[in-house]
């Protein structure tokens, strides 16, 4: 009794079988029975075969009689199969060969059909079979044991019964010598080392040859007939598929006998004194046959040769499907499709080394994403990702055997739309076939630092629906795949595992975190990242060993300089040898830092295969030759592989992992390089993004509920933000030149946005039963500078502000203007508004065009998911314009109070306290202001002791130096200090020099606190390279712990100069202490929180006790070393460049604080969108008899925990809909408990909802068709849980 379980795409499958042979009395029959258990998902299946056979001599030395009984029992009943073949033989002079003119009927259940057909067969199990009149319909009954049986009599009479063919004895070969060094046959000492593995028609043209003409031999070039000769086993023939020219000829001759080869190899192999068993592959063979009864397919596996086959075969009937034979790469099992089953196991006694053919391609770096794509701009580095797609695939086509996967779909797409039919088509197969294999499928591979999960969903979402439209489920990724930035987070591998991601691949971890995994063989872990969704978030997570790169010296892309494989032994480069055992070494060294006995080598690098054929030519020759040593024992099988299917391989392991709580940040490459500098780099491209993403979420949402069906001219900025979270797009480590691509495709798709906004307020806008066109709407890019050029001394416009939430908001609304206005609400009332001046250190921004002086401040209180439009009207007499006269002292204490808080200044304009009124808590500063860092410049700057750059944070010194030592308040040139208060905000304007300065806000009912800071041009006359940073420092005693967010959704515990994961000894005081913020970080004590906000992704930590600081600007003047090659000095208008930035400033008991950051920080990233109009109208009352005012989407309230993170119309009366309850577990007693809603009141101004399918993450599988594999780790627990939360929340 043998037995074996394997693993179909998640799904488990059970066989047992047990083979009984009876030897009759008669020496001239055989009976075999063979009972086979097939189970699937606990559902078995029994099936009974009989097989007797009985040979009748009938005295004719050259013909036989043969009759096989073949009944087969299972669950739907018997199926009965008798054939019964005549047989006449004629022996060739060759000793080996026959002809056969076949007469046969062959009947099943009583349905019988006849025919004639003639056979040339080689008794070394190479057969060649020609159909020759053969009735319609007679392959549904041909049977292989049939003709076995008959062979085998032939061989037995002919040779003897004292004879047995071994395979691999090279008795039918010949002693001469051949200079392709391949073995001669004895009959016409040609080359026999090869075999036809193509289809029969093709075969029996070359068979003609001899009578080829010129457009036969087109032929044989242009469709490559040639490469489908394959190395027959034990083959020592040195050509590779007709790579060298002596060897065409021989090609040719040496196809004959060939075809067919598979019955003794795969399937029978019966000799004459009747000893074997109709199935070659028996218990003593060390392999068996599994039958799946329901699809009727056969599994084939044999301990020698790994899965050799799978392919379905009726019964009595030959199927020429699929060849195998031995080619110089080692073959996988026959794919049955893509996914997991398409995957070689492995042999379980060797160390499995997975090769995985790849190719890393930023979407941008040192030259742009065209010019990437092109491969222009050659002086800068030449690379073009259109010849690498180019060259991969007609790789992949030239040898089955080869893998490839690829991740960046922003090329792939492109590349995609420029290929005919009939490349698409041979795609789609490869696709299908498991060869070609989509990891991660975003639309680039993202930042992990500087990113939002809003976005992160969104550009992998992108990804995933180009992939799911174009290749369906075999496309869709099951890994992801990080293997180039400088750091990881757990929010993201989070997010990976609600893709519906079985695994998590990168390339980077700290040089500490690394030594001790190799050393303790946990580079591979179960990743459980989050607490909130318990087990259904843990995602099995591994460390690469080189990166992404091959060990050393084997790198066969054009731009490496290691050797070939020269395998030549005439060659005085002859290298084989040495080559294999190089490999063999580096195996079984890498294998010594892993778990298990399967290892995956990442075969590729930056924009490798370019010419593939290099790439995959040596790797075929260094497979080949390594597992040839196995015979000698080396222990080391070698294939190609994908990193799913080395996944997988680890799952089947049944091992227990360690697993990983915390994160991967901050990444030291070296002792004292800490990448933490890119957290901040390109602070302005880092709130473009942010900027860029609050239009396209707005867009959506218009596109959507004005049913505009404007989807593909959203695309543009859909496709800009997905290459805007590439790992060197919004972490600041590109070229400047590049960094300007990015934030030009920003700007053309937010262009192309305003489009669908305009037609979509043409819907919203007019009142019932008017179909009166709309003003153009349009947008204020400037307003951050308060500069709105196209409203300046206009008599009447318009604001209307989209709000993106499901919860109402109040706003405080700046418009810069040139004269005073009337302002009027959508109920036609008046507003009150501040008419004040716009501070000089905005006025002075260098490139700023706008000559307003002044802006009006407004509150603006807006329905959710909904908008108000405020009209503004122009009055000449401007003395019925009242103002509130604002309150402004000088050259004295200031303090800023609301109803909830109190901010107190001294008179030198330093920070002093701020209070909560309503819990009667204080926070004292001790400083607050701006700081500078020098960047590090010392000596030659190398990757192991680098200057200060885009990538690397590294100060002179540990102690940051004031930007001035004394500071004062400004509002305008003519005053030193002030504070200014009216009803509606209360400011401080604190300057600190020409390149610093901060304005304080607090307004009416806030529970915040405001800060406006403008940093630059930071100055460079002393050559000296600066960092800047805030800092806020506090007495609050928070004992070395501080907290930072991941991605802008789950928050970690930081404690300075700790590492969970290891011992860590602090090199770098301040580097190695800072980490992401992607949108707040806070310090707290047992009765206080401190929390700061920010409007991007920036760096920080708190170097000191009850210390906050965070970097948001940098100009520096040495390149680091770590690939782009310029200095991060950024500059605009001949000037460096002047960034402008807010932070918000939250205080309350750590136990309500939760409430204020979380609904703070999702209101700042989804902030309401302000467009302008210019109407033709006369009056507000003219206006507001045309267009609605004020509209929203919801006829009810929401809950305040929950999110609408996406709303996207796919088609008419079709929506993608993405809601999250986005607090944590237990940071609320009330708004972290489970929550209820009613999607319907989203949605009812559009319709009824008739049908709702929950989704994976990227929308690209219902939920309920989702399973992941399951992982145990080492405390007993297991990964498997219901992967989906229903509509409510957690």
């Amino acid at each position: 009794m043998t037995g074996t379980a394997m693993n179909y795409n998640g799904i488990n499958h059970r066989s047992k079988h047990l083979m009984k042979k009876v030897q009759d009395t008669d020496t001239d029959c055989v009976t075999t029975t063979v009972q086979n258990q097939a189970c699937h998902a606990g559902h078995c299946h029994n099936t009974t075969t009989y097989i007797h056979g009985c040979d009748t001599y009938d005295g004719d030395d050259e013909c036989d009689n043969l009759t096989v009984h073949y009944n087969v029992h299972n669950t739907t009943g018997w199926r009965n199969t008798t054939c019964d073949l005549h047989a006449c033989t004629d022996f060739l002079n060759d000793d080996d060969c026959a002809n056969a003119n076949l007469t046969f009927n062959s009947c099943t259940n009583g349905d019988c059909r006849s025919g004639i057909t003639t056979i040339h067969g080689c008794f070394d199990s190479s057969y060649a079979i020609n159909h020759l009149g053969v009735a319609d319909g007679l392959d549904d009954f041909f049977d292989i044991p049939c003709i076995n049986l008959l062979f085998d009599t032939f061989y037995g009479r002919h040779f003897g019964n004292s004879k047995k063919y071994d395979q691999q004895s090279v008795a039918s070969f010949s002693s001469k010598k051949l200079c392709c060094e391949g073995r001669a046959c004895m009959k016409c000492e040609k080359c026999r080392d090869w075999c036809y593995a193509g289809d029969l028609e093709t075969w029996k043209w070359i068979r003609n040859h001899k009578n080829w003409e010129a457009a036969d031999r087109k032929r044989w070039m242009s469709e490559n007939v040639w490469k489908r000769f394959k190395h027959r086993d034990g083959s020592t023939c040195t050509c590779f598929h007709g790579y060298r020219d002596d060897c065409f000829e021989w090609e040719l001759e040496s196809t004959r006998n060939t075809i067919g080869r598979f019955f003794t190899d795969i399937l029978t192999e019966l000799t004459s004194d009747r000893t074997r068993t109709l199935n070659r592959y028996d218990a003593t063979d060390g392999g068996y046959a599994f039958l799946n009864t329901t699809t009727h397919s056969f599994y084939f596996f044999c301990k020698e040769n790994h899965l050799k086959a799978m392919y379905v075969i009726q019964f009595c009937t030959i199927l020429l499907i699929y060849i195998v034979t031995q080619s110089l790469a080692a073959p996988y099992k026959i794919s049955n499709g893509c996914g997991y089953d398409s995957c070689n196991p492995g042999k379980p006694d060797q160390i499995n080394v997975h090769i995985v053919a790849h190719t890393h391609d930023d979407v941008g770096w040192l030259k742009t994403v065209d010019q990437y794509y092109y491969g222009s701009h050659g002086e800068i580095t030449r690379k073009g990702v259109q010849y690498i797609l180019d060259s991969v695939i007609q790789a992949l086509v030239d040898n089955p055997d080869r893998r490839f996967i690829y991740v960046e779909i922003a090329f792939f797409w492109r590349w995609w739309n420029q290929q005919p039919e009939d490349i698409r088509n041979t795609v789609k197969k490869l696709v299908n076939e498991g060869r070609l294999e989509f990891i991660s499928g975003g639309w680039s591979m993202i930042d992990e630092a500087a990113t939002h999960y809003n976005s992160i969903i969104d550009q992998h979402s992108l990804g995933a629906e180009f992939l799911n439209d174009t290749f369906g489920e075999c496309a869709r990724p099951k890994i992801g795949w990080q293997i180039d930035p400088f750091g990881h987070s757990r929010e993201v591998a989070s997010l990976f595992a609600q893709m519906g991601f079985d695994g998590y691949f990168f390339g980077r971890a700290d040089y500490h975190d690394i030594l001790g995994r190799s050393a303790e063989r946990t580079r591979e872990m179960v990743w459980q990242a989050t607490a909130d969704l318990d087990p259904q978030n843990w995602l099995f997570t591994g460390i690469l060993p080189l990166y992404y790169f091959g060990p050393p010296t084997f790198c066969y892309d054009i731009t490496c300089n290691d050797p070939p494989i020269v395998d030549d032994k005439n060659v005085h480069d002859y290298n084989v040898p040495e080559r294999v055992e190089a490999f063999i070494g580096a195996s079984l060294a890498q294998a010594e830092i892993y778990a298990t006995n399967h290892i995956m080598m990442t075969m590729g690098g930056d924009f490798y295969n370019q010419n593939a054929l290099e790439d995959f030519k040596n790797l075929d020759k260094l497979i080949y030759y390594v597992n040839l040593q196995q015979a000698n024992g080396s222990g080391v099988n070698i294939f190609y592989s994908t990193p799913s299917c080395y996944l997988y391989a680890l799952n089947k392991v049944g091992k227990k992992w360690p697993t990983k709580t915390d994160d991967f940040f901050p990444y030291a490459s070296t002792p004292f390089v800490y990448w933490t500098g890119y957290f901040t780099s390109r602070p302005a491209l880092k709130r473009y993004e942010r900027y860029a993403n609050n239009i396209l979420q707005v867009t959506r949402q218009l596109n959507g509920f004005s049913q505009s069906n404007l989807r593909n001219i959203i695309f543009d900025l859909s496709e800009a933000m997905g290459l805007a979270q590439h790992h060197d797009a919004v972490s600041g480590t590109s070229k400047q030149h590049v960094a300007d691509d990015y934030a030009q495709r920003l700007s053309d798709g937010i262009d192309r946005a305003t489009d669908v906004i305009n037609d979509a307020y043409a819907e919203l806008l007019p009142k019932d039963s008017r179909s009166t066109p709309i003003p153009h709407q349009f947008l204020c890019p400037y307003s951050n500078i308060s500069a709105c050029l196209p409203i300046e001394g206009q008599k009447q416009f318009t604001v209307t502000l989209w709000n993106p939430t499901i919860h109402p908001v109040t706003v405080h609304h700046h418009v810069p203007v040139t004269g005073q206005y009337l302002i009027y609400d959508p109920n036609g009332n008046l507003i009150p508004a501040e008419y004040l001046s716009i501070p000089d250190t905005i006025k002075n921004i260098p490139g700023r065009m706008s000559s307003a002086q002044n802006q009006y401040v407004f509150r603006a209180s807006l329905p959710a998911l909904g908008y108000n439009t405020y009209y503004f009207e122009a009055k000449t007499d401007t003395n019925k314009i009242k103002h509130k006269e604002a309150i402004t002292t000088t050259n004295e204490a200031c303090i800023l109070q609301n109803e909830y808080l109190r901010v107190v200044f001294n008179d030198q304009g330093n920070l002093k306290h701020i209070v909560n009124l309503a819990k009667n808590l204080t926070v004292s500063f001790t400083g607050q202001g701006f700081y500078w860092y020098i960047g590090y410049a010392e000596g030659k700057t190398t990757p192991f002791s680098p200057a200060s750059g885009a990538y690397i944070f590294r100060p002179l010194h540990p102690e940051a130096f004031p930007v001035s030592l004394v500071a004062h308040y400004c509002i305008s040139k003519n005053t030193n200090r002030n504070c200014t208060k009216t009803d509606t905000v209360q400011k401080a304007s604190i300057v600190y020099n020409n390149w610093t300065s901060q304005e304080f806000s607090l307004y009416r009912n806030a529970s915040a606190v405001e800060i406006e800071w403008i940093v630059g041009p930071i100055p460079i006359d002393d050559n000296i390279g600066k960092e800047i940073i805030i800092r806020y420092n506090t007495d609050i005693k928070s004992e070395k712990k501080y907290y930072t967010d991941a991605n802008g959704r789950q928050v970690l515990e930081r404690i300075r100069d700790y590492r969970p994961t290891w011992h860590h000894v602090p090199d770098d005081l301040v580097s190695s202490n800072y980490y992401p913020i992607n949108s707040r970080i806070w310090i707290q004590d047992q009765d206080r929180q401190f929390t700061i906000l920010t409007d991007r992704s920036q760096g920080g930590g708190s170097i000191y006790d009850g210390s906050i600081e965070i970097m948001v600007h940098r100009r520096l003047l040495h390149d680091d070393s770590m690939g782009v090659k310029e200095a991060l000095n950024e500059t605009a208008y001949g000037k460096g460049l002047v960034v402008s930035g807010k932070h918000i400033l939250l205080f309350d008991r750590p136990s309500d604080s939760a409430r204020l950051h979380r609904t703070g920080a999702q209101q700042l990233f989804m902030h309401p969108l302000a467009t302008y109009s210019l109407p033709n109208t006369s009056s507000h009352t003219n206006y507001s008899n045309m267009f609605r005012q004020s509209w929203s989407a919801l006829s009810d309230a929401m809950p305040l925990n929950v999110h609408l993170l996406t709303f996207d119309q796919l088609a008419p009366k079709q929506y993608r809909v993405r809601v999250e309850h986005y607090f944590e577990l237990h940071e609320d007693e009330f708004y972290s408990k489970s929550v209820t809603i009613d999607l319907q009141t989203l949605f009812k101004s559009i319709g009824t909802i008739n049908d709702m399918t929950e989704l994976i993450l990227t929308a690209n599988l219902p939920s309920s068709e989702l399973h992941r594999l399951q992982w145990n780790i080492k405390d007993q627990e297991s990964s498997h849980t219901n992967m989906f939360r229903k509509l409510y929340f957690h």
